[in-house]
């Protein structure tokens, strides 16, 4: 039987080794070289990278797909609710979060996907201890406090900042949302 490892030729030793032992054990070494996009090439490390830079728009080009993060949706505090407006929290395992700050997203829940508005962060004007993950879903009004959520990040909007009231975040969170929908508007039809 034949079995074809595919290897990066970064140590002559590592596709030495792995072309002797395939002769010894059976199996085929196929080296194939790194792939090249735009002039960068495409790891894993340069993957993570982007995503830990906020850059959601070079990680989905990289991977051919929006980066994401599933998981459980979690209740919050409930201030977003009362205070400026209503999300689903995402509670993941995942260790790779995007950069802190606000991000157009789409939110697939319960079978349905949703284009939202997505905050990754600590929650500076409620004084937040912990990092948070909360949606604000488009043309979403049902009220969940369980259940699977998974968020696909396509585009930074900005940085997360600390506002002076929640009635000033509630107006920039509403700008976030406008120029959320703006983006998907443009995008229409050109997702890569």
């Amino acid at each position: 039987m034949t079995f074809a490892i595919v290897a990066c030729d970064r140590g002559a030793g590592e596709v030495e080794l792995l072309g002797q032992l395939g002769q010894r054990w059976g199996f085929a070494v196929e080296i194939v070289p790194p792939v090249v996009e735009d002039g960068v090439v495409v790891s894993s490390t340069a993957i993570r990278t982007a995503i830990r830079d906020g850059d959601v728009d070079e990680a989905r080009r990289m991977l051919g797909r929006p980066y994401a993060l599933e998981g459980e949706i979690r209740c919050g505090t409930g201030q977003g609710r009362k205070l400026v407006v209503p999300t689903l929290n995402l509670a993941t395992d995942q260790e790779l979060l995007p950069k802190n700050g606000v991000y157009a997203t789409e939110a697939s829940v319960d079978g349905k996907t949703y284009r939202a508005a997505t905050n990754v962060g600590m929650r500076p004007t409620f004084d937040g201890a912990r990092i948070t993950i909360e949606s604000f879903l488009f043309d979403f009004s049902d009220t969940l406090s369980s259940g699977k959520l998974e968020v696909r990040f396509w585009h930074r909007l900005r940085d997360e900042r600390k506002f002076s009231s929640p009635a000033e975040l509630r107006e920039q969170v509403l700008k976030d949302i406008d120029q959320g929908k703006e983006y998907f508007q443009a995008a229409n039809g050109k997702k890569s």
